[in-house]
């Protein structure tokens, strides 16, 4: 089996960051208990973790875009939804309100995606 193929997982980042964007909102509306804000995002990194594993892609930059695509598309969804539903008052505040938690979260989804990216087997590593 080639990498080819596979090299480029966008599909599944743009659906696993929708459905885990789907599975925050659901977490604020259901919960609102704040560290249950967690399980949903613990749930994406499993989810891309497995994908990257199951796919063995060798690029180490490509499982690194992967992950950090799927939590900032994620992140990203439910940043829109807390602006424009839950507090629509917040779109007459200024651009740098609503961009530096996006700054934070690049942060801590770039530490993330580095780790998953790195325990994360390639095909080279599965032939030796």
């Amino acid at each position: 089996m080639t990498n080819a193929r596979y090299a480029n997982p966008v599909l599944f980042v743009i659906l696993a960051g929708v459905v885990g964007g789907s599975a925050l909102i659901a977490t604020t509306l259901l919960t609102r208990r704040g560290p249950m804000i967690f399980l949903p995002y613990a749930a994406l990194t499993v989810a891309v973790a497995l994908y990257l594993y199951w796919r063995r892609i060798d690029s180490f930059g490509i499982r690194f875009n992967a992950s950090l695509g799927a939590f900032m598309i994620a992140t990203i969804i439910l940043q829109a939804y807390t602006i424009v539903i839950v507090n629509p008052a917040a779109l007459h505040t200024p651009l740098w309100h609503k961009i530096w938690p996006l700054g934070v979260f690049l942060l801590i989804g770039s530490a993330l995606g580095a780790v998953v990216a790195k325990v994360t087997p390639t095909s080279a590593e599965s032939q030796s």
